[in-house]
C-alpha cells in the first residue's frame, strides 16, 4: 500500500457554499480510573466541516479510544492522530463522495478507510522519528523499536450530507442512527471478534480490512441526529441494549427543551458516564444532530420498547430549575425493561421485583399529581435531573446536573 502524502503536499478541499441542516456537539472526559490512577485521557474527538463535488456541506465527526494497556503506551497520541487524519482523509473523500448509497459504500471501502489507515501510519512514523526512545522494550540484542502497536486506538468516523451518511468504524464503540421519532437504527455492522475484551485496531497490519461500512439514505429515512461514542459511553449504561432507550430520550428532550439545550448537555453527560457513578472509562462523544426534521415523541410501553411516534408536540412543558431530566415516561420505561430482564433471568425473585415495579409506578404516578399532572401529547414536567446516560451503578436521580 503506498502511503498517502503528507496533509500539506495535498490541495485544501474546496471551500462549503451549500449549509447543512446538521451540527456537531462534541465533548470528551477523562475516565474516573484514569484521573485516580494519573493517566491522561486516551480519547480524541472532534468534527469538521467539509464540501462535496457540487460545494454543498458536508459534516465530518470522529471519535477515537486508544487502548491504553502496557503495549499500547502512545494510545492516547494514537488516538488524536487517528481522530485529526480521519477528519482530513474524509474531508478530501468528501469532495468527490458518490451520491448513491451502494456507490458511497464502496468508495468508503475502496479509497476513504485505506487513506486513512495510510496517513495515521504515516503520522505515527513521523512521531516515532521525532521521539524515538520513549519506551523502547528489552536490553540489548532483545531490545525492540516503537512500531504503530504502541499508538493502538479504535476509531469511529461519520460523513453526513444532506441525503447520504456514510459511518466507518473500527474496533469497539456505537455509532447510532436516531429517527425524528424517537426510534433507532445501528448501520455499521457488528463485529463478532470483539468480546468485550479484545478488540480490533488501527493498528494491526490488515487496519483497512478491519474497518466495517454503513450508509444511511437520508432522502428515504431521514435522521434526527448520529451519535458516535466510544465504549465509555455505551459501559455506562443502566441496560444492556441500551440504544432505543437513548434515542427516545434525545428526541425527548430535544423536543422539550430545545436543540441548544442539548449541546450545551453533551459535556456535562460525557462526564457523567466517565464518573465512577458511570463506567469510569474515558468517554467521547460526538452527536449529531439535524436542525431540519419534525420531531415527533416516542411512547413509553410497559415492555420498554419504544413504540411508533406519537403525535407531535407543539407546546414545550414547563421547566423545573436546573438540568431538566429524562420524565415520568422514561423513569416507567426503565422500570419496566430492568424488571423484565430480571424476570427472564431470575424467576425465584418475580414476586419481589413485581411488588418494587408497582412502587416505583405508584410513586411516580403520585409525583406527577403532586406537580399537576400532564395532557396527551405533551411531555411531563421534569422530575429531579437525570441525563440519557446511566451507570450500570444507578446514578441517584435527586442529584442534579448544573
Amino acid at each position: 500500500m503506498n502511503v498517502s502524502a503528507p496533509d500539506s503536499d495535498r490541495q485544501p478541499p474546496a471551500a462549503p457554499t451549500g449549509l447543512l441542516a446538521w451540527r456537531c456537539h462534541a465533548a470528551s472526559a477523562t475516565g474516573f480510573a484514569h484521573i485516580k490512577g494519573g493517566l491522561p485521557n486516551q480519547d480524541a474527538v472532534g468534527s469538521r466541516l467539509a464540501a462535496d463535488s457540487g460545494g454543498a456541506q458536508v459534516l465530518i465527526t470522529a471519535v477515537a479510544d486508544g487502548h491504553g494497556d502496557a503495549r499500547h503506551f502512545r494510545s492516547d497520541r494514537g488516538a488524536r492522530l487517528a481522530v485529526a487524519h480521519a477528519l482530513a482523509a474524509a474531508a478530501d473523500w468528501a469532495a468527490s463522495m458518490p451520491a448513491d448509497p451502494d456507490g458511497a459504500a464502496a468508495a468508503a471501502s475502496g479509497a476513504l478507510i485505506p487513506d486513512i489507515v495510510a496517513r495515521w501510519n504515516a503520522a505515527v512514523a513521523e512521531d516515532i522519528g521525532a521521539d524515538p526512545d520513549e519506551g523502547d522494550v528489552g536490553i540489548g540484542p532483545r531490545r525492540k523499536p516503537l512500531s504503530p502497536i504502541a499508538y493502538g486506538a479504535t476509531l469511529l468516523a461519520c460523513v453526513i450530507a444532506a441525503d447520504l451518511a456514510v459511518l466507518v468504524q473500527i474496533g469497539d464503540g456505537d455509532i447510532v442512527a436516531v429517527q425524528p421519532g424517537g426510534g433507532f437504527t445501528s448501520p455499521v455492522p457488528d463485529d463478532p471478534t470483539l468480546d468485550g475484551r479484545r478488540t480490533t485496531s488501527i493498528c494491526q497490519p490488515d487496519a483497512a480490512s478491519a474497518f466495517r461500512v454503513g450508509v444511511v439514505d437520508l432522502a428515504a429515512t431521514p435522521l434526527f441526529a448520529v451519535l458516535a461514542a466510544t465504549d465509555g459511553f455505551g459501559n455506562s449504561q443502566a441496560a444492556e441494549d441500551w440504544q432505543d432507550s437513548v434515542a427516545a430520550d434525545l428526541v425527548l428532550l430535544a423536543e422539550s427543551h430545545g436543540l441548544d439545550w442539548l449541546a450545551a448537555a453533551v459535556p456535562a453527560w460525557a462526564q457523567q458516564c466517565a464518573s465512577s457513578a458511570g463506567s469510569g472509562d474515558d468517554c467521547s462523544v460526538a452527536l449529531a444532530v439535524n436542525s431540519d426534521v419534525r420531531l415527533t415523541v416516542p411512547d413509553a410501553p410497559e415492555d420498554g420498547n419504544v413504540a411508533a411516534p406519537g403525535p407531535a408536540i407543539t407546546e414545550p412543558p414547563a421547566t423545573g430549575a436546573g438540568t431538566p431530566s429524562l420524565g415520568l415516561a422514561a423513569l416507567v420505561r426503565r422500570a419496566g425493561a430492568a424488571a423484565s430482564r430480571v424476570l427472564r433471568s431470575r424467576p425465584l425473585v418475580a414476586g419481589l421485583v413485581a411488588v418494587l415495579v408497582l412502587a416505583v409506578i405508584a410513586g411516580a404516578l403520585l409525583v406527577s399529581r403532586q406537580a399537576g399532572g400532564h395532557h396527551r401529547g405533551r411531555v411531563p414536567a421534569p422530575a429531579p435531573s437525570v441525563s440519557p446516560t446511566q451507570g450500570r451503578r444507578p446514578i441517584d436521580l435527586n442529584r442534579v446536573m448544573r
